[in-house]
């Protein structure tokens, strides 16, 4: 900075001395004028490049300014992932993906920008809302936890949701689930049937769905009640789908 105060001053404001300018558009026209021949001399020091040449370079590295403040005031602390997935900030508990469950992360916490982010060997995995608060908060997402647990947080919709990839039976099959069982007793249910994809895949559970359905058309006067096997113990259940795979044996009652 004070390098470049010299140089205004030697090479422009000294060449002015003894000049009268009668107005203030001449003089800011005059230094305008001066100031680019001064910016337009190539410089030793830069490899012959003018000012001029180096700022239009030094435009191209530019970066918008953080849409964030810098804060001075981070605070950050290393910290193991708990059994249950989370790590503890006073009385406040922020969820980590449970791959990382054991290992230890570094916490920032930015209270300015209300964010807690959470990084692993120097690579940030997930942030989060700050909460600064006296009672015990946990802040969780889906996402961290195991696809096992996953399904167990989720609304009775999104498991439907979850069930009806398998097919358009499996759909159809929640649908009337949908219609004929209480919510709390619906989500139990469906969180069976997620439980019982994972152990005979999608296409089994799927064509026995499609039994299922099947049976239902054919018996108008009956309904779903917990009798049926997707509704009973999971023996029975299994049982059912392994009668799928081979239909000419099959009785899958509904």
């Amino acid at each position: 900075m004070e390098n470049s105060v010299k140089i205004v001053q030697n090479q422009i404001l000294k060449p002015l001395e003894g000049h009268r300018f009668f107005d203030l558009a001449s003089l800011n026209a005059k230094l305008a004028e001066m100031l680019a021949e001064l910016n337009a001399k190539p410089v030793a020091a830069r490899g012959g490049l003018s000012r001029k040449e180096l700022a239009a370079r030094e435009q191209l590295q530019f970066k918008d300014l953080p849409a964030i403040e810098y804060e001075l005031s981070i605070e950050i602390k290393l910290l193991t992932v708990r059994k249950d997935g989370c790590i503890r900030l006073g009385n406040s508990r922020y969820s980590v993906p449970y791959r990382f469950i054991g290992k230890k992360v570094e916490l920032r916490v930015m209270p300015r920008a209300r964010k807690v982010l959470i990084f692993f060997e120097g690579r940030q995995i997930t942030e989060h809302a700050y909460r600064k608060t006296d009672e015990a908060v946990m802040t969780r997402k889906l996402e961290h936890l195991k696809p096992e647990h996953r399904f167990a947080l989720l609304p009775p919709e999104e498991l439907m949701q979850e069930i009806g990839q398998c097919g358009p039976q499996s759909e159809q099959f929640c649908k009337h689930l949908y219609e004929h069982l209480a919510k709390p007793l619906l989500k139990r249910q469906l969180q069976g049937c997620l439980s019982l994809i994972r152990q005979v895949g999608p296409n089994v559970f799927e064509e026995c769905c499609g039994w299922g359905n099947t049976r239902k058309r054919e018996s108008q006067s009956r309904s779903f009640t917990r009798k049926d096997p997707l509704h009973c113990q999971p023996a029975r259940a299994q049982e059912a789908c392994d009668k799928a795979k081979h239909p000419q044996h099959a009785s899958f009652e509904c």
